[in-house]
């Protein structure tokens, strides 16, 4: 996706209730960005996190976390937010 600006929240939804276990904000050098996530580790549907300010550049999500059956699952995307 390319955004026009930093983004408010970083939103995930999922088909099953998941508990997400990791997720991590890098910028294109690989530094972190943090995320402020109020989940507190339980089983969810729609995730969110919010992000700091971010500048113009790309930006990869990478997330794990655990089905509720205990299947590991993880992703990544990316997305570029513009001047």
């Amino acid at each position: 996706a390319v955004l026009a600006a930093s983004p408010e929240t970083i939103t995930m939804n999922f088909d099953m209730p998941l508990r997400v276990t990791l997720i991590a904000l890098r910028d294109d050098v690989g530094a972190s960005h943090a995320l402020t996530r109020t989940d507190n580790m339980q089983p969810i549907n729609d995730f969110s996190a919010t992000p700091p300010t971010l500048a113009a550049g790309k930006y990869t999500v990478e997330w794990r976390g655990l089905a509720e059956d205990g299947h590991p699952m993880q992703g990544h995307f990316s997305c570029y937010i513009s001047e």
